[in-house]
C-alpha cells in the first residue's frame, strides 16, 4: 500500500503525513522500481478518505508549496478566502439566499447549520454585527453535511448547480438528444457501462481493483482482476457501424 502522502491535497480529507515533502517533487512518482501511477491509483482507491470539515492538514495550512519538508509555506485556507474576495464572491449569507436556503440574519440563526464553537470563532473574527460579512469558504466548509452527502447545504447547492450546467449546457453531452449526431439508446446504454474501475484498468497498469472504486474494498465489494471488469464493461463497438 502506498504511503498516505499520495492522498489528494487541497481539501480537508487530505491526510497529514509527508504531504509537504512532495510539492514540486516527482521523486516518489518517477522512481526506478515499480509503476508509480498504478501505485498512486491503487492507494487512492483503497485508502479511506477523512471527513470533509473545516479542519485542514498542517501540510496545507503551514507548509503549502514549501521547498523542503517542514519549511514554512503558504496557507491554502487563507488563499481560498482571498481568492473569493479577488473574484468578488458575495458573502456566505447571500449564497444561502441564492440557493433558496433559510436566511441567516444573525449568528443565532447559524446554530442549525454548524457547530457552536465555529459560530463563536466566526463572531470573534467578523465582529458581533458581521454575520453578513462572513466569507463563503470558511462558513461553507463548516456546515453540517446534508443527509447522505459530504458537503453542507450551501456547497451542495453550488456544486450540484455547477455540474448541472456543465452537463445540460453542453450540446455534445452524450445523453443530449437535441443535436444531429445524437447517440442511439443502445449506444448510450453501452457507454453507460463504463465505470471508474474500467477506466483505471484500461488506462493504467493496475491489475486488479474493486468494482465500486468510490467505496472501500469489502466482502460485498471485493477486488477482482481487471480482465473481469473490462469484460463486464466493454464498449460494444458494433453499435457504431
Amino acid at each position: 500500500m502506498l504511503s498516505e502522502r499520495y492522498q489528494r491535497i487541497g481539501h480537508s480529507p487530505a491526510s497529514s503525513p509527508l504531504l509537504s515533502g512532495d510539492f514540486f517533487s516527482m521523486d516518489d512518482y518517477c522512481g526506478p522500481h515499480g509503476d508509480p501511477v498504478a501505485s498512486l491509483l491503487s492507494a487512492q482507491a483503497y485508502q479511506q478518505a477523512q471527513r470533509v470539515d473545516n479542519l485542514f492538514s498542517r501540510q496545507v495550512t503551514n507548509h503549502l508549496f514549501a521547498k523542503k519538508m517542514n519549511d514554512p509555506g503558504f496557507d491554502l485556507f487563507s488563499i481560498n478566502v482571498q481568492r473569493g474576495r479577488d473574484h468578488g464572491l458575495p458573502p456566505y449569507t447571500k449564497w444561502r439566499e441564492v440557493c433558496g436556503l433559510p436566511q441567516v440574519k444573525d449568528y443565532s440563526d447559524l446554530h442549525h447549520y454548524m457547530p457552536e464553537h465555529v459560530i463563536e470563532r466566526l463572531a470573534a473574527v467578523y465582529g458581533p454585527g458581521g454575520v453578513h460579512e462572513i466569507d463563503l469558504f470558511p462558513a461553507g466548509v463548516s456546515e453540517f453535511p446534508v443527509n447522505g452527502g459530504l458537503l453542507g447545504p450551501t456547497f451542495t447547492c453550488i456544486v450540484s448547480h455547477q455540474f448541472k450546467v456543465l452537463k445540460f449546457g453542453d450540446r455534445f453531452w452524450y445523453e443530449n438528444i437535441h443535436h444531429p449526431g445524437k447517440f442511439s439508446n443502445e449506444q448510450i446504454a453501452s457507454i453507460q457501462k463504463t465505470t471508474l474501475a474500467s477506466l483505471l484498468c484500461r488506462n493504467s497498469d493496475v491489475q486488479e481493483i474493486h468494482r465500486k472504486v468510490f467505496e472501500v474494498e469489502s466482502p460485498s465489494n471485493p477486488r477482482v482482476p481487471c480482465s473481469v471488469i473490462l469484460h463486464e464493461t466493454d464498449l460494444d463497438v458494433n453499435l457504431w457501424p
